[in-house]
Protein backbone atom coordinates (compact mmCIF):
# COMPACT_ATOMS: atom_id res chain seq x y z
CA UNK A 1 0.00 0.00 0.00
CA UNK A 2 1.12 3.57 -0.65
CA UNK A 3 2.54 5.62 2.23
CA UNK A 4 -0.56 7.84 2.37
CA UNK A 5 -4.26 7.08 2.33
CA UNK A 6 -7.07 5.75 4.51
CA UNK A 7 -7.62 2.14 5.59
CA UNK A 8 -10.55 1.13 7.83
CA UNK A 9 -11.03 -2.39 9.12
CA UNK A 10 -14.41 -3.84 9.94
CA UNK A 11 -15.29 -3.80 13.64
CA UNK A 12 -13.59 -6.64 15.45
CA UNK A 13 -10.48 -6.78 13.23
CA UNK A 14 -7.10 -5.14 13.84
CA UNK A 15 -6.54 -2.73 10.96
CA UNK A 16 -2.82 -3.61 10.98
CA UNK A 17 -3.44 -7.32 10.34
CA UNK A 18 -6.87 -7.45 8.67
CA UNK A 19 -6.91 -9.09 5.26
CA UNK A 20 -8.13 -7.21 2.20
CA UNK A 21 -11.63 -8.66 2.43
CA UNK A 22 -11.86 -7.82 6.17
CA UNK A 23 -11.61 -4.11 5.46
CA UNK A 24 -14.62 -1.80 5.43
CA UNK A 25 -12.78 0.74 3.28
CA UNK A 26 -9.39 1.34 1.71
CA UNK A 27 -8.37 4.29 -0.45
CA UNK A 28 -6.19 1.77 -2.32
CA UNK A 29 -9.25 0.44 -4.20
CA UNK A 30 -12.18 2.13 -6.01
CA UNK A 31 -15.74 2.03 -4.68
CA UNK A 32 -19.04 2.44 -6.52
CA UNK A 33 -20.45 5.92 -5.74
CA UNK A 34 -24.18 6.07 -6.48
CA UNK A 35 -25.23 8.60 -9.12
CA UNK A 36 -28.97 7.90 -8.81
CA UNK A 37 -31.34 5.25 -7.48
CA UNK A 38 -35.04 4.57 -7.26
CA UNK A 39 -37.81 2.14 -8.05
CA UNK A 40 -40.49 1.96 -10.70
CA UNK A 41 -43.48 -0.25 -11.46
CA UNK A 42 -43.82 -1.55 -15.01
CA UNK A 43 -47.38 -2.52 -15.96
CA UNK A 44 -48.63 -4.72 -18.83
CA UNK A 45 -49.90 -3.00 -21.97
CA UNK A 46 -53.53 -1.91 -22.05
CA UNK A 47 -55.60 -4.94 -22.96
CA UNK A 48 -53.36 -7.65 -21.55
CA UNK A 49 -49.83 -9.12 -21.43
CA UNK A 50 -47.29 -8.03 -24.01
CA UNK A 51 -43.96 -6.38 -24.77
CA UNK A 52 -43.19 -3.14 -22.95
CA UNK A 53 -40.38 -0.64 -23.47
CA UNK A 54 -40.23 2.12 -20.86
CA UNK A 55 -37.59 4.68 -19.90
CA UNK A 56 -36.56 4.54 -16.23
CA UNK A 57 -33.98 7.31 -15.75
CA UNK A 58 -32.03 9.74 -17.91
CA UNK A 59 -28.53 10.08 -16.43
CA UNK A 60 -26.74 11.96 -19.27
CA UNK A 61 -23.31 10.98 -17.92
CA UNK A 62 -21.93 10.70 -21.44
CA UNK A 63 -20.71 7.13 -20.88
CA UNK A 64 -22.24 3.73 -20.12
CA UNK A 65 -22.19 3.55 -16.29
CA UNK A 66 -22.16 0.51 -14.03
CA UNK A 67 -25.69 -0.22 -12.83
CA UNK A 68 -27.69 -2.78 -10.88
CA UNK A 69 -31.38 -3.64 -11.09
CA UNK A 70 -33.53 -5.99 -9.03
CA UNK A 71 -36.80 -7.05 -10.58
CA UNK A 72 -39.72 -8.21 -8.41
CA UNK A 73 -42.55 -10.25 -9.89
CA UNK A 74 -44.93 -12.32 -7.75
CA UNK A 75 -42.52 -12.32 -4.79
CA UNK A 76 -39.55 -13.52 -6.88
CA UNK A 77 -36.39 -11.42 -7.30
CA UNK A 78 -33.84 -11.40 -10.10
CA UNK A 79 -31.89 -8.92 -12.25
CA UNK A 80 -32.97 -8.65 -15.83
CA UNK A 81 -34.47 -6.92 -18.85
CA UNK A 82 -33.08 -3.48 -18.16
CA UNK A 83 -30.63 -1.78 -20.48
CA UNK A 84 -28.28 1.17 -20.19
CA UNK A 85 -26.38 3.37 -22.63
CA UNK A 86 -24.51 6.67 -22.38
CA UNK A 87 -27.66 8.65 -21.61
CA UNK A 88 -30.38 6.55 -19.97
CA UNK A 89 -31.58 3.37 -18.22
CA UNK A 90 -34.67 1.64 -19.59
CA UNK A 91 -36.77 -1.55 -19.40
CA UNK A 92 -37.64 -3.76 -22.36
CA UNK A 93 -39.39 -7.10 -22.00
CA UNK A 94 -42.58 -9.13 -21.83
CA UNK A 95 -44.89 -8.09 -19.00
CA UNK A 96 -47.87 -10.15 -17.81
CA UNK A 97 -48.32 -8.68 -14.31
CA UNK A 98 -47.00 -5.56 -12.60
CA UNK A 99 -43.21 -5.68 -12.15
CA UNK A 100 -41.41 -3.56 -9.57
CA UNK A 101 -37.81 -2.63 -10.41
CA UNK A 102 -35.37 -1.24 -7.88
CA UNK A 103 -32.37 0.30 -9.62
CA UNK A 104 -29.05 1.98 -8.95
CA UNK A 105 -26.72 3.79 -11.35
CA UNK A 106 -23.12 4.21 -10.26
CA UNK A 107 -20.69 6.99 -11.19
CA UNK A 108 -18.14 4.70 -12.83
CA UNK A 109 -17.73 3.95 -16.56
CA UNK A 110 -18.79 0.38 -17.26
CA UNK A 111 -15.93 -0.02 -19.74
CA UNK A 112 -12.92 0.45 -17.44
CA UNK A 113 -9.78 -1.68 -17.38
CA UNK A 114 -8.42 -1.93 -13.85
CA UNK A 115 -6.51 -4.49 -11.78
CA UNK A 116 -5.73 -3.88 -8.11
CA UNK A 117 -2.87 -5.29 -6.07
CA UNK A 118 -3.42 -7.80 -3.27
CA UNK A 119 -2.08 -6.27 -0.04
CA UNK A 120 -2.87 -8.92 2.56
CA UNK A 121 -4.59 -12.24 1.82
CA UNK A 122 -4.19 -13.71 5.31
CA UNK A 123 -7.28 -13.32 7.50
CA UNK A 124 -6.89 -11.78 10.95
CA UNK A 125 -8.57 -13.25 14.03
CA UNK A 126 -11.91 -11.72 14.90
CA UNK A 127 -12.03 -10.31 18.43
CA UNK A 128 -14.99 -9.22 20.56
CA UNK A 129 -16.91 -6.43 18.86
CA UNK A 130 -16.82 -3.10 20.66
CA UNK A 131 -18.62 0.17 20.12
CA UNK A 132 -15.91 1.87 18.10
CA UNK A 133 -15.04 2.56 14.50
CA UNK A 134 -15.48 5.22 11.82
CA UNK A 135 -18.84 6.64 10.74
CA UNK A 136 -19.11 9.05 7.80
CA UNK A 137 -22.67 10.23 7.15
CA UNK A 138 -24.09 11.33 3.81
CA UNK A 139 -24.64 15.07 3.20
CA UNK A 140 -27.58 16.27 5.25
CA UNK A 141 -27.71 13.14 7.42
CA UNK A 142 -26.99 13.01 11.14
CA UNK A 143 -23.90 10.98 12.04
CA UNK A 144 -25.82 9.68 15.09
CA UNK A 145 -28.50 8.14 12.84
CA UNK A 146 -29.33 4.48 13.41
CA UNK A 147 -30.23 3.98 9.73
CA UNK A 148 -27.20 2.55 7.93
CA UNK A 149 -28.51 3.94 4.63
CA UNK A 150 -27.62 7.41 5.94
CA UNK A 151 -23.88 6.68 5.78
CA UNK A 152 -21.20 6.69 3.08
CA UNK A 153 -18.81 4.62 5.20
CA UNK A 154 -19.25 2.71 8.45
CA UNK A 155 -16.62 0.37 9.83
CA UNK A 156 -19.33 -2.15 10.72
CA UNK A 157 -20.56 -2.33 7.12
CA UNK A 158 -18.74 -3.68 4.08
CA UNK A 159 -18.17 -1.55 1.00
CA UNK A 160 -18.11 -3.05 -2.49
CA UNK A 161 -14.40 -2.46 -3.15
CA UNK A 162 -13.38 -3.16 -6.75
CA UNK A 163 -10.56 -5.65 -7.22
CA UNK A 164 -10.64 -5.82 -11.01
CA UNK A 165 -12.67 -4.62 -13.98
CA UNK A 166 -12.45 -4.85 -17.74
CA UNK A 167 -14.29 -5.24 -21.04
CA UNK A 168 -13.95 -6.87 -24.44
CA UNK A 169 -13.54 -4.94 -27.67
CA UNK A 170 -14.02 -7.92 -29.98
CA UNK A 171 -17.25 -9.97 -29.65
CA UNK A 172 -16.69 -13.39 -28.06
CA UNK A 173 -18.82 -16.40 -27.12
CA UNK A 174 -16.78 -17.28 -24.04
CA UNK A 175 -14.04 -15.81 -21.88
CA UNK A 176 -12.11 -16.55 -18.70
CA UNK A 177 -10.69 -13.76 -16.52
CA UNK A 178 -8.08 -14.61 -13.89
CA UNK A 179 -8.30 -12.74 -10.59
CA UNK A 180 -6.27 -14.87 -8.11
CA UNK A 181 -8.06 -13.51 -5.02
CA UNK A 182 -8.04 -16.92 -3.39
CA UNK A 183 -11.82 -16.97 -2.82
CA UNK A 184 -15.02 -16.76 -4.85
CA UNK A 185 -15.74 -13.04 -5.22
CA UNK A 186 -18.91 -11.11 -5.84
CA UNK A 187 -19.07 -9.84 -9.43
CA UNK A 188 -21.17 -7.91 -11.94
CA UNK A 189 -21.24 -9.02 -15.59
CA UNK A 190 -22.76 -6.96 -18.41
CA UNK A 191 -23.64 -8.03 -21.96
CA UNK A 192 -23.72 -5.67 -24.95
CA UNK A 193 -26.64 -5.78 -27.37
CA UNK A 194 -25.81 -7.67 -30.56
CA UNK A 195 -27.76 -5.12 -32.60
CA UNK A 196 -27.10 -1.80 -30.86
CA UNK A 197 -23.49 -1.17 -29.76
CA UNK A 198 -23.33 0.78 -26.51
CA UNK A 199 -26.52 -0.76 -25.07
CA UNK A 200 -25.76 -3.06 -22.11
CA UNK A 201 -27.81 -5.37 -19.89
CA UNK A 202 -26.80 -7.50 -16.89
CA UNK A 203 -25.63 -10.98 -17.84
CA UNK A 204 -27.04 -13.77 -15.67
CA UNK A 205 -27.10 -17.55 -16.07
CA UNK A 206 -29.90 -18.79 -18.34
CA UNK A 207 -30.60 -21.78 -20.61
CA UNK A 208 -28.10 -20.51 -23.19
CA UNK A 209 -25.72 -18.57 -20.95
CA UNK A 210 -23.42 -19.71 -18.14
CA UNK A 211 -21.37 -17.61 -15.73
CA UNK A 212 -19.44 -18.69 -12.64
CA UNK A 213 -16.73 -17.49 -10.26
CA UNK A 214 -14.07 -19.71 -8.71
CA UNK A 215 -11.21 -18.95 -6.31
CA UNK A 216 -9.06 -17.85 -9.24
CA UNK A 217 -11.27 -17.09 -12.25
CA UNK A 218 -14.47 -15.59 -13.63
CA UNK A 219 -15.81 -17.52 -16.63
CA UNK A 220 -18.79 -17.06 -18.92
CA UNK A 221 -20.05 -18.96 -21.99
CA UNK A 222 -22.78 -18.03 -24.48
CA UNK A 223 -24.03 -21.18 -26.21
CA UNK A 224 -26.16 -19.51 -28.89
CA UNK A 225 -24.99 -16.92 -31.45
CA UNK A 226 -24.33 -14.13 -32.07
CA UNK A 227 -21.16 -13.39 -30.10
CA UNK A 228 -21.23 -10.35 -27.83
CA UNK A 229 -19.02 -7.80 -26.11
CA UNK A 230 -18.95 -7.88 -22.30
CA UNK A 231 -17.87 -5.77 -19.34
CA UNK A 232 -17.25 -7.04 -15.81
CA UNK A 233 -16.44 -5.97 -12.25
CA UNK A 234 -14.90 -8.29 -9.65
CA UNK A 235 -15.17 -7.20 -6.02
CA UNK A 236 -13.11 -7.95 -2.91
CA UNK A 237 -16.27 -9.12 -1.16
CA UNK A 238 -16.76 -12.88 -1.10
CA UNK A 239 -19.73 -14.93 -2.26
CA UNK A 240 -19.27 -17.49 0.49
CA UNK A 241 -18.69 -15.50 3.70
CA UNK A 242 -21.51 -14.32 5.96
CA UNK A 243 -21.34 -11.23 8.13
Amino acid sequence: MSISGVKVSRIGYDVNTASDKQLAFSSEWPLLPIEAEGDITISPPVGGPGMVTQDIFTHNLGYEPVFYVQRTDGGNFWPGWCWINNSKLWFSGYVSTDINIKWKIFRRPLKTNYTSVNINTTDATHVIDKDYGIYISRPGKDVSSTDKRDFCIRSDVRQLMIAQSGYTTTPVSQKTVTHNLGYRPMFFLFMESDGTPGDYTMGTSASDFYVTATDTQLTWILYTPPERNYAYLIFRDTLTTNG
